[in-house]
């Protein structure tokens, strides 16, 4: 499963990365939890408070069903999908479905009931398998709920937190982006990174993002391969950390994390 922003393929990485920055086991807090793709490596690993926040009410209500053994829906028809994208009601099952039977994951974007993934076989030969996008997504969405039962959800603006003493992981819609049509990702980025310039003064505070005001410095990359309208393109996924931060970490620390 993966989808504009999302951190399926890249989570695992970015634990080490934030592991690597905080070797007390703070109580660790992400604001824009999304589909936990970060959130699910720190599940039942340690004694540490695991706080997920996210201001998609229906995202939320989703992951809390799941904690208490709800299952997802193994298939969409778009008459359905419309249905919740026009109902006002929060549900678990809106939650799921205007990510998972969206373009690119964004939150009724606009329906996409199936996917073709194509591979090659050894003898060259190109293989096309079609797949439901639903069927995909809750079973992916099932074995990370194991791996959730111990994480604190719930729903709110990020502006609204005032961490202490804590790791915050940051994946906020990203500056470039241009889904400005879809409300969860109208955002202030000035306001953001002000933000996090007041919460990085007590806390390790890691943001996601392809660029970051002067005053962060960066401190991982990779490539990552994300889908953008239907197309598969190549970006650099970079991790910022105050500078203040940065200049606090040993330089083997640093390398280190460059290696992850």
């Amino acid at each position: 499963m993966s989808y504009q922003g999302g951190k399926q393929r890249l989570g695992k990485r970015i634990f080490k990365v934030l592991n690597k920055l905080d070797t007390t086991q703070l109580d660790y807090l992400e604001p824009f939890v999304g589909f936990c793709g970060v959130m699910k490596h720190f599940g039942n690993k340690g004694d540490r408070k695991l706080m997920g926040r996210d201001i998609n009410k229906d995202v939320i209500a989703m992951w809390k069903a799941t904690q208490q053994g709800w299952n997802p829906p193994m298939t969409c028809s778009k008459e359905k999908y419309k249905e919740l994208r026009d109902d006002p009601r929060t549900s678990a099952e809106r939650g799921f479905i205007g990510v998972a039977c969206s373009y690119s994951g964004i939150f009724f974007v606009g329906y996409r009931g199936k996917q073709t993934f194509r591979n090659k076989s050894k003898n060259g030969k190109v293989k096309s398998t079609v797949v439901e996008s639903a069927a995909m997504t809750a079973r992916s969405v099932n074995r990370m709920a194991k791996m959730l039962k111990n994480v604190d959800f719930k729903a709110c603006k990020y502006q609204s937190l005032n961490p202490k003493n804590m790791l915050v992981y940051c994946d906020p819609p990203y500056a470039s982006n241009d889904y400005k049509q879809n409300k969860y990702f109208n955002f202030d980025s000035k306001e953001f990174w002000g933000i996090i310039r007041k919460w990085s003064n007590d806390n390790i505070v890691v943001v996601s993002e392809y660029k970051a005001p002067s005053d962060f410095r960066e401190i991982w990359q990779s490539k990552n391969d994300v889908i953008h309208h239907g197309k598969r393109n190549i970006k650099i996924e970079k991790l910022f950390i105050h500078k203040n931060l940065y200049d606090s970490i040993s330089e083997e620390t640093k390398t280190k994390i460059r290696q992850i």
